[in-house]
């Protein structure tokens, strides 16, 4: 990883093929097909493996700071697969930039890796909050706060046994945003999931919860007896033949919108009780789910190896990151 950015070798690559082929012009869109092209000729990084990296580096719900910006379709948070790449434009955004500028050592070192962890490349270090990573580094802080994820809820890291060599093993729980809607004294309350799970896409999402209604709407149905071995519970649950209640969850609407953002509504049966049909629901996989991450101690730790000799490129970051206050765009 490169010691100004922590970003890999490949990824600042990428900036440099984009940056070439907008030829340095900044706020410029360029032809994906042409930075792939490049990509391929220079290091070997053909488009089937190039394409991915972009939609990645442009995603906000795969990074907190997206490197780069795109025009066209290249993919959403429900899962949706880029254009190909005849269709699609890319430039760099403000934060790939000052990458760049980093890199070639106009300004100081960016705590780029620091804030993204690798959990995006398939890693166990988790991200954190952009903001919270710069101003512990501004004030010499020893913490960032816990991991946050771009989209979803995170909760930990809790301690989770060891490895076979003695190492410690500590995990992360992962789930999706959720919270519920009451449209009226009429209508049954409904869960609403408005960011899936970190690295779930909402149609997956979708897939599992009515896979789920629709084992338990076909047991409660059956006339073969029921045991607890069968819908992987406890033997001690009860004697068979026992009823299981029926699912809290009767249907499963997806209402994602490019003005909205991720909006699943899952409409409750008449009666049902809100907080059990919320325990219900976090209990499928992968509404919510878990991951292997360093000890707590060692990714803040990571905070305490930041050199302060060159505060340039950290300042710069602080000032992409941060809102202006009001009045601060006033002429």
């Amino acid at each position: 990883m490169s010691a100004q950015t922590g970003l890999t070798g490949v990824e600042v690559a990428v900036l440099e093929a984009v940056d070439a082929e907008g030829e340095g012009a900044g706020d410029s869109f360029c032809a994906t097909t042409l930075v792939l092209d490049r990509l391929d000729e220079s290091f070997g990084l053909g488009p089937r493996y190039g394409q991915p990296l972009l939609a990645d580096l442009i995603a906000p719900w795969v990074r907190h700071l997206p490197l780069l910006e795109g025009q066209g379709n290249w993919g959403s948070v429900g899962g949706d697969s880029p254009a190909d790449a005849r269709y699609t434009q890319v430039r760099l955004s403000p934060v790939g930039r000052l990458a760049l500028k980093s890199e070639r050592g106009s300004v100081g070192p960016l705590p780029l890796g620091l804030i993204e962890g690798t959990m995006y490349r398939g890693g166990n270090i988790p991200p954190f909050d952009p903001a919270l990573v710069v101003a512990g580094l501004l004030t010499n802080a020893g913490s960032a706060g816990p991991p946050r994820m771009p989209t979803g809820t995170v909760t930990g890291p809790f301690p989770a046994g060891a490895t076979a060599g003695g190492e410690p093993v500590w995990r992360l729980r992962l789930g999706a945003a959720i919270h519920s809607e009451q449209r009226g004294a009429r209508y049954a309350p409904a869960l609403v999931i408005t960011g899936p799970p970190y690295g779930i896409g909402l149609d997956q999402l979708v897939a599992s919860i009515l896979g789920r209604v629709g084992q338990e709407a076909r047991q409660a149905d059956s006339d073969e007896p029921w045991s607890p071995e069968v819908m992987g519970m406890p033997p001690d649950v009860g004697p068979p033949p026992y009823v299981p209640p029926p699912a809290p969850v009767i249907d499963v609407e997806d209402h994602t919108s490019g003005r909205w953002g991720p909006r699943v509504v899952c409409r409750l049966r008449q009666g049902a009780d809100v907080v059990d049909a919320l325990d219900w629901l976090r209990d499928i996989w992968p509404v919510t789910f878990e991951v292997d991450c360093l000890p707590y101690e060692e990714l803040f730790d990571r905070l305490g190896t930041w050199d302060r000799a060159d505060l340039t490129g950290l300042q710069a970051l602080e000032g992409l990151i941060t809102p202006p206050r009001s009045g601060d765009d006033a002429p």
